[in-house]
């Protein structure tokens, strides 16, 4: 395909529109045109082609220290963005080739030393190539521009519209081309909500994060996640109260028809005490506990994981962070990028709100059951004190943890089921079960969801938290405070580990792996970016070199050659082949390859009075002498005066 006149300076000023880049844009448009206005062309060689190469090479490598020194997080972009300019140079020299093609087989430093390469990677036209890399970078670097699809419909059909067949008439192409332009946008907008849609749905499947403060959270969701082992983020333990340390994400005070809500309790701003640093409850005495908490790549709200009690969030990068009543903290993060804060905390709850009138109200569907069972326990007759303990030793005792469901049962809600029937469920069943007990013995109480970090890795020195380590439990009021209650049967943790496989341990060390990868990268000291950036210097200064060397060995071959042409020259020259045609010419040619010496011998035997044959030996002996000698001006002279001298005889 031959690219129209004018196409690859328009896609470019194109590409230039479209991501701001016209300052550059405009005089490469002028480049890739200017073979127009210059007529002379070039004969390149693979040598040629190699120094176009490499300069490519240079191009490429200096974007590339650019971008790690500016932010590595886009490289990838970064480099797409200016194709364009790395494959300009190549573009440029194809245009002024006189083929009018580019040597494939140089772009390899393996391909351009071998010979046979020109057979197996022929001479190519690479204009539709850029001309495509042109419009795919403008893709790359706009800002969800609305002209870039018509922009690319119609450089298209420019393109297109010179190789058309002439077969069929242009109206039934011009159809096909509007009917694929708009099967094209179709498809163009229809992408990007299938992506928005599936980003939705892996989020939700593999990093659950619930919004306490619009959307609800219902019986069975936690339950969905245990299924899996993926790692979400990691837990540096700097002073914890016991090992299995719970980190709340959201706590609600409302249940109805098998789903927990946040009610009345609205988000507020909340102002960082310094930079980074974030009180959320005050507190007289310093917090004994703390934690770090590491989590890669979130996106979008992130719901922070606090274990109970938390006071202050510190080190946590983010201009706004948002409370509620209840203990729940999130913000909004615009970019992926690694979340590391520390929490301080005491060891109870003591971030949230007084109990209200909420806190004690059981749905109507859950009366019966749980009229029943708290009659089976006698709960009513007992203090607070005694109804938690006798609901921690029952659940311990006569329940079972599990994730399967057997059937719906013949009680009307699961809460029933799992009282009165079942008695074995996960731990949403068994947080939800005590809240509602509670609540009905008077106890104000509340939902809360969460992880537990159980699992220590002396590897990395980090709990692992897994999706699997999805947690429910109770929160309840005790003697003015809030305490945290686990009445979820004490094996669960056992169970939920039988769902790994042997496989399991080479996702745990690619996720390892790619955490401190990523630590690296984004530290305060950019330490992996500077690395990187330096490193590709070495590159560009290596590549530089050898194009130095290169010239360099180029020079001397040339001058070797030069020395030596100089050598033969001399001896061609020589006025002893003037002297040889003479004798020649009165009959006594020298045999061919016959050596100087033996001819002048065999014709003094033949001729002895042809010439002066001491004088003609001394002439060979010049001869040779003018070939090789260092000084072949003063020889040459010699020489010279010796011919005159035979000249005459001869003749």
């Amino acid at each position: 395909m031959k690219t129209p006149p004018l196409l690859l300076a328009i896609s470019i000023l194109f590409w230039g529109w479209q991501t701001g880049l016209l300052f550059f844009a405009v005089p490469m448009a002028v480049g890739i045109e200017l073979h127009r206005l210059v007529k002379k062309r070039w004969e390149m060689n693979r040598a040629d082609w190699s120094k176009v190469t490499d300069f490519s090479a240079i191009l490429l490598l200096s974007v590339l220290a650019h971008d790690l020194l500016q932010d590595e997080k886009q490289l990838v972009y970064a480099v797409g963005k200016m194709l364009p300019l790395i494959l300009l140079p190549l573009i440029i020299a194809q245009q002024f080739n006189l083929s009018g093609k580019t040597d494939i087989a140089a772009l390899s430093l393996l391909e351009r030393k071998k010979k046979t390469s020109v057979d197996r990677y022929p001479p190519a036209d690479i204009s539709p190539a850029y001309f495509i890399a042109a419009l795919l970078a403008a893709g790359i670097g706009n800002d969800a521009s609305e002209f870039y699809f018509p922009g690319v419909f119609l450089l298209a059909v420019w393109a297109l519209f010179s190789i058309r067949s002439r077969h069929f008439s242009l109206g039934l192409w011009a159809a096909l081309i509007v009917l694929t332009g708009s099967t094209g946008y179709l498809l163009h907008t229809g992408l990007h909500v299938l992506e928005e849609m599936m980003y939705e749905y892996s989020s939700r499947m593999l990093d659950y994060d619930p919004n306490p403060f619009k959307t609800t959270t219902a019986i069975g969701d936690i339950r969905k996640q245990k299924l899996y082992n993926f790692i979400l983020f990691r837990v540096k333990p700097e002073t914890i109260p016991n090992e299995n340390l719970l980190l709340c994400e959201a706590t609600y005070n409302t249940f109805n028809s098998r789903t927990w809500y946040a009610m009345n309790s609205p988000a507020a701003d909340l102002k960082p005490t310094a930079i980074g640093n974030w009180t959320l409850h005050e507190t007289d005495q310093t917090p004994p506990y703390s934690v770090r908490i590491r989590k890669r790549n979130p996106k979008g709200r992130v719901i922070l994981k606090l274990p109970p009690g938390t006071t202050e969030v510190q080190q946590l990068r983010t201009a706004m962070l948002q409370t509620n009543s209840m203990g729940t903290a999130s913000f909004e993060n615009p970019q992926k990028q690694l979340l590391d804060y520390r929490t301080v905390f005491t060891a109870e709850p003591s971030n949230q709100s007084p109990p209200n009138e909420l806190d004690l109200r059981i749905p109507d569907a859950e009366i019966a059951a749980i009229n029943r069972f708290s009659d089976q326990l006698q709960l009513k007759t007992k203090s607070p004190e005694q109804v938690v303990k006798i609901l921690e030793a029952h659940f311990a005792n006569e329940f079972n943890y599990s994730l399967d469901h057997k059937g719906k049962g013949k009680q009307k809600t699961p809460i029933a089921n799992f009282l009165l029937e079942r008695k074995a469920g996960h731990c949403e069943l068994f947080a939800s079960s005590t809240v509602l007990l509670l609540r009905y013995c008077g106890i104000p109480a509340r939902y809360a969801v969460g992880y537990v970090a159980a699992e220590y890795s002396p590897i990395e020195k980090h709990y692992l938290i897994r999706q699997r380590h999805a947690h429910a439990w109770t929160r309840v009021y005790l003697n003015g405070r809030w305490h945290d209650l686990d009445t979820t049967s004490g094996n669960w943790l056992e169970q939920d580990a039988e769902n790994e496989t042997f496989f399991r341990r080479f996702g745990d060390f690619g996720s390892f792996l790619s955490f401190q990868f990523q630590r690296l990268r984004e530290s305060d000291e950019n330490i992996l970016g500077k690395a990187a950036a330096a490193l590709i210097i070495i590159l560009i200064a290596l590549v530089a070199n050898r194009l130095w060397k290169q010239k360099r060995k180029k020079k001397a071959v040339e001058t070797e050659k030069t020395v030596e042409l100089e050598i033969i020259r001399n001896g061609l020259d020589s006025a002893f082949y003037q002297l040889e045609k003479q004798i020649a010419e009165k009959g006594w040619p020298r045999a061919p390859a016959e050596p100087l010496f033996d001819w002048a011998a065999r014709l003094q035997q033949a001729a002895p009075n042809l010439l002066n044959y001491e004088s003609l030996n001394r002439l060979i002996n010049l001869h040779y002498a003018l070939r090789f000698s260092n000084t072949p001006q003063i020889t040459a002279e010699k020489l010279q005066r010796i011919i005159d001298e035979l000249n005459g005889q001869v003749k």
